[in-house]
């Protein structure tokens, strides 16, 4: 997966991560956060933390939260 191949990748994400298996978020949360800058947008580093919460990743969260002060 490549953010740059997507018009708007926070769309993409969504509708992916709607049917997607658990090992398939976390491969997809892998590769964002190898590809990520700020020039994809606080929304979609906002969406991360909200997956990654819901998947229980407490300390990744606590280091992904970090980018957004």
């Amino acid at each position: 997966m490549n953010l740059e191949e997507w018009d708007n990748p926070l769309d993409e994400i969504k509708r992916f991560f709607e049917d997607a298996s658990l090992e398939s978020k976390l491969a997809c949360i892998r590769n964002i956060q190898e590809q990520f800058s700020l020039e994809h947008g606080v929304d979609l580093l906002d969406f991360l933390i909200d997956e990654m919460t819901k998947l229980g990743f407490v300390n990744e969260v606590k280091k992904l939260s970090s980018f957004t002060l």
